[in-house]
């Protein structure tokens, strides 16, 4: 179990930035609480001073992570992402009503554009 554990702690940068670009937009930013919480879900140890340290190398790598008031506390989201939510609908209409892509290939590429946006 010590293993597994190293393991997805090795994970933890990841599995945050997957957090932040598929749980966070404006309206939903998420408290240094909450990332811990989700973290911890994932079998991974998360002391909450360490995820401010771990939010600002994710801001160096080049993650557009924002900073607002949440009540008492500070809530971070993803600011921008590779495709905003009207490119998005724009495309999952092109390859909707596009008549040389066979329904199949359709569902297959607008599940991957749904994975593109946040929840």
């Amino acid at each position: 179990m010590a293993k597994e554990a190293g393991i997805n702690q090795k994970l933890k940068f990841l599995y945050l930035a997957d957090i932040f670009e598929r749980e966070t937009d404006e309206e939903h930013p998420l408290t240094v609480y909450d990332l811990s919480d989700r973290l911890e879900a994932l079998g991974i140890n998360a002391a909450r001073k360490t995820l401010l340290d771990d939010i600002k190398l994710l801001e160096d790598y080049g993650m557009d992570i924002i900073t607002v008031p949440v009540g008492k506390m500070l809530g971070y989201y993803l600011g921008s992402r590779s495709f905003e939510l009207p490119e998005i609908k724009l495309l999952a209409d092109a390859v909707s009503s596009s008549r040389f892509i066979t329904e199949k290939k359709s569902r297959v590429l607008l599940k991957k554009l749904e994975g593109l946006t946040d929840k």
